[in-house]
């Protein structure tokens, strides 16, 4: 059904999503360079459509097929419009759809129980959804951050490490290499080498809570981990909830839907009760030897709302800080003005943390990743 909207960037949105079910590509910043170029061709119907059509088409077919889809949305909107005068004068309302439909636990998205979802696109590209709260993430606005998470963890990865690669060009010679080189050929100095520090990506443990009172944000966090183990090979990814499961191998496939439908089978504690307490000491103890040593940062994500066994989340932290290199919680709800660590559980972990930061939104995960850079 097409709805009747009265705003241009209701409308655009939502031809949009009409256009991505029938097969077209169209990002969130398409649809914003769509809205400002609609500004000075409003009054004449035939570039509307042509602005539109050299906006969303992306291939040949696409091209071909646009004129067909453009006539007949805006043909069912006339209809929807119509429909709407008819029943204003009866006394009735149509309901409208939502700004935005409310956020599904993982669990039930994964299995298929969808919701009719009204996407909002990110008018004003990257600037407006590094911004954005990740509990208000649409299915796009977790689709248009894949890119920005992806460079944020290369960031982390590319860190230079003490040891030094040879490269064709760079702005330092390496004398220490060019005078080895040449010495075995010649008296004289007949080329240089040059070099740089090759990277050294720290070794990380990724451990996200999935719990219930962490559904509006798991989603995002789950993409966070895919893109992780994509561009980052020294990494183990845990999920935790009333319970922990290693999803390291889940992971490493390359379709991002596949690998949720694995995570929904070999996880049945997603969104379950919040015992971090009772998570961290099974972690430890099974754990422990093959994920931990003196080169690895250990990240919590969790809103810290823990209904487990604080002794045990103390003798885990501790622990862990004794052999890693550090420990890092991210809490989702520390983006919040007002909020305080005046949890049990954040109380209990503050003390052990090496870097305590809100991870609200993709401006707050920057300035992790920057902070993770400088413990690595």
């Amino acid at each position: 059904m097409i709805y009747r909207i009265n705003s241009l960037s209701g409308q655009i949105t939502d031809f949009g999503r009409y256009l991505r079910n029938k097969g077209f590509d169209i990002s969130p910043d398409r649809e914003a360079l769509a809205l400002e170029s609609l500004d000075f061709h409003l009054a004449d119907r035939q570039l509307f459509k042509l602005t539109l059509k050299s906006i969303f088409p992306t291939d040949k077919a696409t091209l071909i097929s646009f004129d067909n889809h453009f006539e007949h949305y805006f043909k069912e909107r006339r209809k929807a419009v119509d429909a709407k005068i008819k029943e204003s004068k009866k006394g009735k309302s149509i309901q409208k759809p939502s700004a935005e439909a409310s956020f599904q636990s993982l669990k039930n998205w994964l299995h298929g129980n969808k919701n009719s979802e009204e996407e909002l696109s990110a008018f004003g590209g990257e600037t407006i959804l590094t911004k954005k709260d990740f509990s208000s993430y649409t299915e796009t606005d977790i689709a248009a951050s894949k890119k920005l998470i992806q460079n944020l963890v290369n960031r982390l990865r590319k860190k230079p490490g003490r040891r030094k690669l040879a490269v064709n060009k760079a702005y330092q010679p390496d004398l220490k290499l060019t005078i080895r080189k040449n010495l075995s050929k010649d008296s004289e100095i007949n080329r240089l080498y040059f070099t740089e520090k090759k990277p050294k990506p720290t070794k990380i443990v990724l451990l996200i809570d999935v719990s219930r009172s962490m559904e509006l944000y798991s989603r995002f966090f789950t993409q966070f981990m895919f893109a992780f183990k994509k561009v980052y090979s020294k990494i183990d990814l845990f999920v935790f909830s009333s319970d922990i499961s290693k999803v390291s191998a889940e992971m490493k496939g390359r379709d991002f839907q596949k690998t949720l439908e694995n995570l929904s089978e070999i996880v049945p504690h997603w969104s379950g009760g919040t015992k971090i307490g009772y998570c961290l000491d099974k972690f430890v103890n099974k754990n422990f030897n093959q994920n931990i040593d003196l080169k690895t940062i250990v990240i919590i994500v969790s809103d810290g709302l823990d209904t487990g066994e604080i002794d045990k989340l103390a003798n885990s932290l501790k622990k862990i800080k004794k052999r890693a290199k550090a420990i890092v919680w991210i809490n989702p709800l520390a983006g919040n003005k007002n909020y305080t660590p005046s949890t049990a559980s954040m109380q209990t972990a503050l003390p052990f943390l090496s870097l305590f930061s809100a991870g609200h939104n993709l401006e707050s995960l920057k300035n992790v990743m920057e902070k993770l850079g400088k413990l690595g």
